[in-house]
């Protein structure tokens, strides 16, 4: 399957979200768009599945940014966008694309499985972040 589209411009979160904010972007962030903190130089650059360090997510985007600016990243918790792009009861991983989103199960045999939360209805994602850390078998 395709990874998921977000609308920028209609990401949210909901009540008890765990939101990090003043966070030093490395590159273009858009609201929705998945990242980890690179080790070298502190900041936030787009997560993928394809190296351990770039699996290793820290959260999702919630304020655009560009290089060197701050953003808010969500930690966990309710996830929002109205334009419904979730399969209510369905499970999310980190997608191969750059800052992506998948449907579970769409990682390949030498990608890093790494959790993103499930969907409790067409508009809300439960963010629950799981870096196992492991190739996909």
């Amino acid at each position: 399957m395709a990874d998921i589209t977000l609308a920028p411009a209609t990401v949210g979160y909901g009540l008890g979200a765990s939101i990090k904010s003043r966070l030093v972007a490395g590159e273009t962030l858009a609201p929705g768009q998945v990242v980890y903190l690179k080790a070298s130089d502190k900041k936030y650059w787009l997560a993928d599945n394809t190296t351990l360090a770039t699996a290793t997510v820290f959260g999702i985007v919630l304020s655009a940014a560009v290089a060197d600016t701050p953003t808010t990243v969500l930690t966990a918790g309710m996830l929002r966008d109205s334009s419904a792009p979730f399969t209510e009861g369905k499970s999310y991983e980190l997608s191969t694309t750059s800052g992506g989103i998948a449907p579970a199960g769409d990682a390949g045999s030498t990608d890093f499985g790494t959790g993103i939360g499930f969907a409790t209805s067409s508009s809300e994602l439960f963010v629950a972040i799981c870096n196992s850390g492991g190739q996909v078998a």
